[in-house]
């Protein structure tokens, strides 16, 4: 990934959203300079169609993305398909939920800084990236960094990808250290999609 950068008299010039942006994206997780990259290659840096998301270029991540809707008037986001690994984590398949659904007293803070990111990403047509901190089964606040890649339907950004990462909760996965609340059923775990049906998701 190429980032320009000013310089004045050999140094970079810091301050305002310029700097602030070049710092955020220097210290990205790899697995977000990855898929940036990639979605930066689809349409020069633009919001690129939905249709132009090929998940072969990016196999690996698939277990960790989660495709999700735009809705307005109220705007909310509507989880279309999440990978085994963040079900892995959540034990839960939000296939189906709103973002909304998972507030509560703990839990509230986050969903409104994610929600807030949700809505710029959809009025810039830009990625976000953002942290926040969510409660584990224990009750313990675990920082989550996430980023979401906008996506364009018909000419209007409707859809997006998101990535997370749980930095140190990583190591923890397999203690499911970060539930979601269960849906009115008992959740099931997916079969493993194709490639196709995976490109089904974000179109």
């Amino acid at each position: 990934m190429e980032v320009r950068v000013r310089y004045r008299r050999g140094r970079p010039v810091p301050g305002g959203r310029f700097w602030e942006r070049i710092q955020q994206l220097a210290q990205l997780p790899r697995s977000f300079d990855r898929f940036l990259d990639y979605w930066q290659g689809l349409a020069e840096g633009q919001a690129p169609d939905s249709a132009l998301f090929d998940p072969v270029h990016v196999l690996d991540l698939i277990p960790y993305l989660i495709f999700a809707d735009f809705e307005d008037q109220p705007f909310r986001v509507r989880f279309r398909h999440s990978g085994t690994k963040f079900e892995d984590i959540a034990c839960v398949d939000v296939t189906g939920r709103y973002l909304d659904e998972f507030g509560g007293a703990l839990t509230q803070p986050a969903i409104d800084t994610i929600t807030e990111h949700y809505r710029g990403c959809r009025h810039s047509g830009q990625p976000s990236f953002g942290k926040f901190l969510w409660p584990d089964e224990r009750g313990q606040m675990v920082q989550v960094e996430f980023a979401i890649f906008p996506f364009m339907v018909h000419g209007i950004v409707r859809q997006c990808i998101v990535l997370e990462d749980y930095g140190s909760a990583n190591i923890a996965i397999q203690n499911q250290v970060r539930r979601l609340p269960p849906g009115p059923e008992t959740p099931l775990s997916p079969p493993t999609a194709s490639s196709a049906t995976l490109r089904q998701r974000i179109s």
